[in-house]
């Protein structure tokens, strides 16, 4: 959920899809997410019985909730030295992408599920 509380899309809104034309040596889009899904969601407690990408770690839940998820990438930025909360890698990726393109705002108010003026504040 973006920071408003609203979802990420609104009825009848697609966020755009990622298409890999050619992936280069360097290109990591597809081994990560396999790694993911072949080495580590396995560990999840829910993972035979969860079609969600982030199965939960608790018997009673269907997903992962954000909040360990945020605790996890919190903890983990703090062992590279670089502590920051998962809002904050929201505003970042903005940040960075808005410096290479300042067209993208339109492109990151529908991912961040916010008005474009937000995005431009």
């Amino acid at each position: 959920m973006p920071n408003n509380g609203a979802a990420l899309t609104k009825p009848g809104q697609e966020l755009q899809p990622i298409i890999i034309q050619k992936p280069g040596s360097d290109d990591v889009a597809v081994p990560i997410p396999k790694l993911y899904f072949v080495r580590i969601r396995p560990l999840f407690l829910r993972a035979r019985s969860s079609n969600a990408v982030f199965p939960s770690v608790v018997a009673d839940a269907p997903y992962l909730d954000d909040r360990i998820f945020s605790n996890w990438l919190f903890s983990c930025s703090i062992d590279i030295d670089l502590r920051m909360a998962s809002h904050l890698f929201r505003h970042g990726l903005c940040s960075i992408r808005i410096s290479e393109n300042p067209n993208f705002i339109e492109d990151l108010a529908v991912l961040l599920g916010n008005q474009p003026e937000t995005v431009r504040r």
